[in-house]
């Protein structure tokens, strides 16, 4: 098991129960609606009635315990592989809300929980017999279980005294119940007899003694120290939780190749892969959107395969679920920047990154709405504000692609597919190669791909072609796009979530009333070159930003994207365009032109930022009737 001393003894049963976002089924088991994985595979880590801990749920028995509330009482547990040279595994457990008495520590619901498990042998007369070991022992509310004894050579199977009072149990195990035998008085097992334990007692039995026959709450072992603990060969020894619960990149910047080493966990990054999903998104009140998905291969259809429409005169858009996840990045050693990503916060350090949506296509201006369909050529020759004004007529909580959205495209371009260069054309790499022009062809020749990574022809625009990056269609080629929540301010990148995009200086923006403001490095100006170059290094930090620090690289080594940056306040553009051919990229940054300017090159991307609610096609259709 899995343990974090942050808490200790009976106050974690009360801290999980208290989370409300462990979801337990007969067949999986979640945490905050992610998988569980362990180990490089899918898998359990905490002992649910599917778990291989746990043993087979189909070799379980009920029982009622009878008699007074304040006495444990013996019963008899025997297995059909007595003779097994293998350890058998036992648990009792008892479920919140099952029949209880009023026992003192009772949960609010008036009941008690517990789960206690052994694992052992049944055979004893080969020299290895004599063994047995607690494997959990959480009992958060009453005591429920005293003491264990597995009467090795004289009879087989355990011992177990459970509290009465008429309360139920539940017996499991991986060998097969043979029988189950209990009494409100003495129960004789061979020459054994064995008398109830009165509740003043029980610490007799179980008071900090660790012998073989009793029950070690080992829960309280473990160091108190905050970090991550598994038992392993009866010791508490530290967990990488990180190599079976986050995948990691690397960005070596002291060498020039664009290929990244990578580790943990590979069912991490899938799993949070499959979650980028195209969707229909409309809005839902001033605070929520609505959204439904796309058929995974083929965005033209619901999922059951029938036609979908969109009307952006409901302000419905085609736009792309960005899934919550986190990420920390540590500096390994100098210029060695490892990225870790995970779908759960494993430690204090990992950065959340929120669930948004992004619209799937560049934007086009709709009447005075913007708007994220196919079938048009985007919309260019706008200022910033424009742009968010515009978006902002879907809703107070819409806006434009930001630069924490930025930051998630390139960080997952990384992870998924090891390399930091996806302008050129890699056949190992499906949604490289793009060659859409900025002025010319329509949105939407990348519906036929669903949420499949890839590349198609451009619609309207012969022998052109759009590409597909996480449900995204042309997010680093065809037009440049404005990035909202990031300025570059008196030579510093300064990240901020004001709402606004003023010409201030950082002080200036605290008196505006921006919040959330952090400085992501200095912009490097290379009086050389006038401010532009290959980029070489970025500026990561605690929160893995994708901001260029130095200039020096090349179309194919380190980050195989360009920068453009002059002096004095600026904005910050993203992807590149079609005429920069070989220096667009995920981590390409153009800081370059003032707020005020528009230019008919750069586009922008909607994006929502608020509350999500996800339904299925009939009940969305319901809301285009």
């Amino acid at each position: 098991m899995f343990y974090n001393s942050k808490y200790k003894g009976e106050d974690i049963e009360q801290k999980l129960d208290e989370l409300q976002n462990v979801s337990i089924t007969q067949d999986e088991f979640k945490y905050l609606e992610n998988d569980i994985y362990h180990a490089g595979n899918r898998g359990d880590i905490f002992p649910t009635s599917r778990s291989l801990i746990l043993s087979n749920p189909n070799n379980r028995q009920e029982i009622i315990i009878e008699g007074d509330k304040d006495t444990f009482y013996p019963v008899h547990i025997t297995f059909k592989e007595k003779n097994s040279q293998l350890p058998i595994r036992c648990w009792v457990a008892k479920y919140l809300g099952s029949l209880s008495p009023d026992w003192e520590g009772n949960h609010s619901n008036g009941s008690s929980s517990c789960i206690v498990g052994w694992e052992f042998r049944a055979s004893g007369w080969d020299g290895n017999g004599s063994t047995i070991e607690t494997i959990q022992n959480i009992q958060p509310y009453a005591k429920l279980v005293c003491r264990v004894d597995p009467g090795f050579y004289s009879w087989n199977g355990l011992a177990v005294w459970l509290r009465g009072g008429t309360a139920s149990y539940s017996i499991i195990t991986d060998s097969g119940i043979n029988s189950i035998e209990y009494t409100n008085s003495f129960l004789t097992i061979g020459n054994d007899v064995f008398k109830p334990i009165q509740r003043a007692n029980c610490n007799d039995h179980n008071g900090g003694n660790l012998s073989m026959y009793s029950l070690p709450v080992k829960v309280n072992e473990a160091p108190n120290d905050g970090k991550m603990y598994i038992r392993k060969n009866k010791s508490w020894v530290e967990a990488d939780i990180e190599s079976t619960m986050a995948y990691w990149y690397e960005n070596n910047e002291n060498q020039s190749t664009t290929v990244l080493n990578t580790g943990g966990n590979r069912n991490v990054i899938e799993s949070l892969r499959s979650k980028f999903k195209r969707c229909i998104a409309k809005p839902y009140g001033e605070d929520a959107a609505l959204i439904s998905f796309c058929n995974e291969t083929n965005s033209n259809v619901w999922p059951d395969g029938s036609q979908m429409t969109i009307d952006g005169g409901r302000k419905e858009n085609r736009m792309t679920y960005f899934p919550k996840y986190y990420h920390k990045t540590v500096e390994m050693s100098s210029g060695v920047w490892r990225t870790y990503i995970s779908e759960m916060q494993l430690d204090d350090d990992y950065i959340e990154e929120p669930e948004m949506l992004l619209s799937t296509f560049e934007a086009f201006n709709n009447n005075g709405v913007l708007y994220s369909g196919s079938g048009v050529i985007s919309t260019g020759s706008q200022t910033m504000a424009t742009f968010v004004t515009q978006a902002k007529a879907n809703g107070p909580l819409w806006g434009i692609g930001d630069y924490r959205s930025h930051a998630t495209i390139a960080r997952m371009f990384c992870a998924y597919y090891g390399n930091t260069n996806i302008s050129t054309s890699n056949s190992s790499i499906p949604c490289s190669g793009g060659t859409k022009r900025w002025d010319q062809g329509k949105t939407g020749g990348t519906l036929s791909l669903g949420n499949v990574d890839g590349k198609a022809p451009v619609n309207g625009d012969t022998g052109y072609y759009s590409t597909n990056f996480l449900g995204l269609e042309d997010c680093y080629y065809s037009k440049w796009e404005f990035v909202q929540g990031v300025n570059v301010i008196s030579g510093k990148w300064v990240v901020y979530d004001g709402g606004s995009f003023p010409d201030k200086d950082v002080a200036d923006l605290k008196t505006a009333g921006a919040t959330n403001i952090r400085i992501a490095g200095n912009a490097a100006y290379n009086t050389s070159t006038n401010g532009f170059g290959w980029i070489k290094k970025i500026y990561h930090g605690r929160y893995g930003d994708v901001v260029p620090t130095e200039t020096g690289g090349s179309d194919s080594t380190y980050y195989a994207g360009f920068y453009w940056y002059n002096t004095g306040n600026r904005i910050v553009l993203r992807s590149g365009d079609s005429d920069n051919g070989s220096l667009c990229g995920v981590f390409v940054a153009h800081a370059n032109y003032f707020p005020s300017t528009f230019v008919a090159n750069v586009g922008s991307r909607l994006a929502f930022y608020g509350k999500i609610i996800v339904v299925d096609s009939d009940d969305f259709k319901k809301t285009q009737n």
